[in-house]
């Protein structure tokens, strides 16, 4: 989405104690990037392993030495597609199919992941889809009570027609909200 209400929009599921989130990427500075040893590599699966790698899925990361496995390449970026806690396989594209691995397993390859998967609190502009009423944290109002949806700063607006709303929102309210169908635009 690309338009007056933002740049990136994300379907709003109403919660009493969660706020408005996305999953961006986080850069991670150069000092601290670890590169880590694949300690093995099943190429018929194309699944490497390093023990409790810490990755997690879309991770982005580079090898620092493909050694002597074909199909990657130290100068370009690939995504984690996540098994568990010491196995993955490398995409090319942000959820994308696994990249066949080919070549030999004598040298095992070098990984530096240097972008993470976090989520985000995000605020924007919302677009009901369907009418009702709205239960939402504005975001010029701190939120005190995280766990009801009576927290100091929550305003109900009711009838709120289908289309833009025109407030910035960080947090929408299951409590009191009927309206359906909601999408948040940010940038």
């Amino acid at each position: 989405m690309n338009n007056l209400l933002g740049t990136k929009a994300i379907a709003v599921t109403p919660s009493d104690t969660a706020y408005i989130t996305d999953v961006l990427p986080l850069i991670i500075p150069k000092p601290e990037q670890v590169t880590k040893t694949v300690t093995t590599a099943v190429l018929a699966t194309d699944v490497l392993t390093i023990v409790a790698h810490s990755y997690t899925a879309n991770d982005m990361v580079r090898f620092d030495s493909v050694g002597t496995i074909t199909g990657i390449d130290t100068l370009l970026r690939y995504y984690i597609i996540y098994i568990d806690a010491d196995t993955f396989k490398v995409s090319a594209s942000f959820n994308g199919s696994a990249i066949d691995l080919g070549g030999a397993t004598t040298t095992l390859p070098t990984v530096i992941r240097t972008r993470t998967m976090t989520t985000t609190k995000v605020a924007g502009t919302l677009w009901v889809g369907v009418a009702g009423n709205l239960n939402v944290l504005l975001t010029d109002h701190d939120d005190t009570n995280t766990a009801t949806a009576a927290s100091n700063g929550a305003t109900l607006f009711t009838g709120v027609p289908v289309g833009a709303f025109p407030y910035q929102v960080k947090k929408v309210f299951a409590t009191n909200t009927t309206a359906t169908t909601i999408i948040c635009a940010y940038n």
